[in-house]
């Protein structure tokens, strides 16, 4: 996300910049209830639940951040799709859920996450790692 904030993928607009940090936001959230479960940190039930409930939320996100990001066309040909494609996790996983037997949507989302993710985070890197054009001094 922090690679997508720097190469303004969501355009060079202050609300562009502001749903990408709150995608970031989001997902620090949702990763953050797993390092609770991982290190089985007591936490009431209650709270846990709503914090749980941050990977759904920025999933949601990640659709909404998708689509600003093509619509900002700051990245080009497919990479342009890649966010999208990432923020669809959740109504793939959904169609999975009510078509498949329970056992596919945990095999099929976990792997679209990862590999959507992954080339998400690819395209960010690529894309910052191409040279930046040189700033050139105005003469007058």
């Amino acid at each position: 996300m922090f690679a997508l904030i720097r190469i303004e993928a969501a355009g060079t607009k202050k609300s562009g910049r502001i749903i990408l940090y709150v995608q970031t936001l989001f997902l620090f959230v949702a990763a953050s209830s797993d390092v609770v479960t991982l290190f089985r940190i007591p936490i009431p039930q209650k709270i846990f639940f709503f914090w749980d409930l941050f990977w759904p939320i920025s999933n949601c996100m990640m659709l909404a951040t998708g689509i600003v990001i093509a619509v900002a066309a700051t990245l080009k040909g497919w990479k342009r799709w890649v966010a999208l494609i990432t923020g669809l996790w959740l109504p793939v996983t959904m169609i999975v859920k009510f078509t498949l037997p329970s056992e596919y949507v945990a095999i099929i989302g976990g792997t679209y996450s990862i590999v959507l993710w992954t080339m998400l985070a690819w395209v960010a890197f690529e894309q910052n790692k191409m040279p930046q054009p040189a700033l050139v001094p105005v003469s007058h």
